[in-house]
């Protein structure tokens, strides 16, 4: 895939979810790690984006665990590489753009909770301990598996930390590549 794109910088396309989705942003982050230009064709959904992959109109996507794993099981599609930080509960067997020697940073999917900036600092606390608890039962877990995901509870500090770094790290992505707000 390196090898094509470089031969031909732009002429291989990568499909996505739509303009300033992860996917695009993932797609935009794997370009720039790997140095190289790939298209970016964006729709409008994963359905009509997997019609067209599955059938071989676009020849690579950039998605989320949750709409690839049921055509990789099906045989539809082959992942080349996970674009986060460990590889994949339903992938075992698919390496990180990390142990194939191109640190990216982490683009997938994550959900958090947030509240009004006035919420006095002990609900804070307590909401950030049943939610600890919480994503630690089997339910909990079992119940976020099925949509490939994975609890991975960071408190309040940390989860804001962790958006002021990809707020920064998504904005120069977006400076770089011309992603503007539609």
């Amino acid at each position: 895939m390196v090898a094509a794109a470089r031969a031909q910088p732009g002429a291989l396309a990568y499909g996505t979810t739509g303009v300033g989705g992860t996917g695009h942003f993932g797609g935009e982050t794997l370009c720039g790690a790997l140095d190289i230009s790939l298209s970016h064709v964006p729709y409008r959904g994963t359905a009509p984006l997997m019609q067209d992959v599955i059938g071989g109109r676009v020849p690579l996507l950039a998605h989320g665990m949750a709409g690839a794993v049921g055509p990789y099981q099906a045989g539809q599609i082959r992942p080349l590489a996970i674009l986060g930080p460990r590889r994949a509960v339903e992938l075992p067997e698919v390496p990180t753009m990390a142990e194939l020697g191109f640190p990216v940073p982490d683009s997938g999917v994550w959900f958090g909770l947030m509240a009004p900036a006035a919420t006095p600092p002990q609900l804070v606390a307590r909401m950030a301990r049943d939610l600890e608890a919480l994503s630690k039962t089997e339910d909990a877990r079992a119940k976020l598996a099925t949509q490939a995901a994975v609890p991975d509870f960071a408190g309040p500090a940390a989860f804001a930390d962790r958006i002021r770094t990809e707020l920064a790290t998504w904005r120069e992505v977006a400076l770089r590549v011309g992603i503007r707000p539609e």
